[in-house]
């Protein structure tokens, strides 16, 4: 999928995507950034600026508009019981959750883990790692790589 300036001129550019990955693994590429997403990640991207969504057949995406006004991203989360930072956070605890119960990652800091999504400041992501799931993430970490 190409977005290029002409095709920008023609729609309606007044908002953001948001490209969940059901299936697949795409590619987007936007200004100098590219993204390489998996399963069960997102993406969000300007319509208003060129991107490249590299996909093959078998990707499966979700996608959402949000407008640029934020008073109108504010107001689509006003019926679900929950804010915008609030949604951002909890996707971002859920997937530090996943990163720390993945052998893959036992080798990678707890920190740097928290980094990876976005939680740069250890000792918030610790407290809200408490808050949402009950337990410290070290603590988490631990119980979910014992051996069986």
């Amino acid at each position: 999928m190409h977005r290029t300036p002409g095709l920008i001129r023609r729609d309606n550019t007044e908002v953001y995507r948001v490209a969940l990955v059901v299936a697949g693994s795409p590619v987007l590429r936007q200004r100098d950034r590219e993204a390489r997403l998996q399963q069960g990640e997102f993406a969000i991207y300007d319509c208003a600026q060129p991107y490249v969504f590299a996909h093959s057949s078998s990707s499966q995406l979700a996608l959402f508009n949000i407008p640029h006004q934020l008073r109108h991203l504010h107001r689509m989360f006003e019926g679900e019981n929950t804010t915008v930072s609030a949604w951002i956070r909890q996707r971002r605890l859920e997937r530090c959750r996943d990163d720390l119960a993945d052998p893959v990652n036992a080798g990678i800091p707890v920190s740097s883990v928290a980094a990876r999504w976005g939680m740069t400041n250890a000792a918030h992501f610790s407290r809200a790692f408490r808050r949402a799931y009950g337990i410290p993430p070290n603590e988490y970490r631990r119980m979910c790589l014992v051996p069986p």
